[in-house]
């Protein structure tokens, strides 16, 4: 359990308290609740909370900050006069209340195991090319479909002989020369 500026947050059952009263987040508030809490006192950059938590999943800064506003609304922390989580144009999000680690009544003093994400080392080491970040991605649909495209687009023309018989048209060309009229005759041999 973490103690975040009075509120208490349960990793475990996914709850964040106050006053008796219980909420229960969405599991990507969690994560970047957890992640603030992980790197407490310093600017995250939304390129950081890509590559953390989202695990550089193409999802749109809208929604990052979106999470970033439910938090706020959670924690009924204004923007512009922020007790939370401030934040920094060109910076980021950082999460300025007190926090403290406690654990639970059911474990031993061992901290707490939040860090739900990879090392940036190992994040870092990872890098895809297209193929694999549209195999890894949401849009797989996308990417089977572009795939079937392609093969209907290339494939099926020379199963079923479509350049061949383009190739064997006859054309016929009428040349004049002067007074004398000329027939020339392409045609592809068989």
């Amino acid at each position: 359990m973490i103690e975040i500026g009075g509120y208490i947050l349960d990793v475990n059952e996914m709850t964040l308290s106050r006053d008796g009263n219980s909420v229960k987040l969405e599991p990507k508030v969690l994560e970047v609740l957890s992640y603030f809490c992980e790197n407490e006192n310093r600017y995250i950059s939304m390129s950081e909370l890509h590559e953390n938590v989202w695990k550089n999943r193409c999802v749109s800064d809208a929604a990052v900050r979106r999470s970033i506003g439910k938090l706020r609304q959670l924690f009924n922390d204004d923007h512009k006069d922020p007790s939370f989580i401030q934040s920094l144009p060109k910076r980021g999000y950082k999460l300025i209340c007190q926090v403290s680690f406690l654990a639970n009544e059911s474990e031993s003093s061992d901290p707490l195991p939040i860090n739900h994400h990879s090392s940036p080392t190992q994040e870092n080491d990872f890098k895809a090319d297209i193929v694999t970040k549209l195999l890894y991605s949401q849009n797989k649909t996308i990417f089977f479909l572009l795939i079937i495209i392609i093969i209907l687009f290339f494939i099926t023309p020379i199963v079923y002989g479509v350049y061949n018989n383009i190739a064997m048209v006859q054309t016929e060309h009428h040349v004049f020369s002067g007074s004398n009229k000329f027939s020339l005759i392409l045609q592809k041999d068989a």
